[in-house]
């Protein structure tokens, strides 16, 4: 008995830990209302470089402040144009991601061809909706 119920335990500690480190990943809901639209490229690398701050729960507020991926799927047309033209002028002049976080975690850096995909699908974004 005793036995059963520590492998047990040490069974749900593990698949806790699992849990806790699972990444966030981005998933358009299909009630998605916002006027923004993902294409497969540009989630693969918001899913793979930015879901690590800028998501509800992450630790860091200030990531949380200036986006929240999750939210961008209710955006009207007026608040789209102002993120995506935050977010071009964060990739333009390399802010994203900051370079404290690229010197904690160097695979966070977007590669040229990452940064690419993104800037492509804002400025095709902006063009779809100016």
């Amino acid at each position: 008995m005793m036995r059963s119920a520590l492998f047990l335990f040490s069974m749900l500690t593990i698949a806790s830990i699992a849990n806790a480190q699972q990444k966030q990943v981005l998933v358009v809901p299909a009630d998605a209302q916002g006027v923004l639209k993902y294409s497969p490229e540009a989630l693969k690398v918001i899913n793979s470089k930015c879901m690590n701050c800028h998501t509800p729960t992450s630790k860091d507020e200030d990531a949380k402040e200036a986006l929240i991926w999750e939210e961008t799927f209710h955006y009207g047309k007026k608040l789209a144009l102002l993120t995506l033209d935050d977010i071009l002028e964060s990739l333009e002049k390399g802010e994203m991601p900051p370079k404290e976080t690229v010197e904690k975690t160097p695979s966070a850096a977007l590669t040229k061809a990452e940064a690419a995909t993104l800037k492509a699908w804002v400025e095709t974004s902006l063009a779809k909706l100016e």
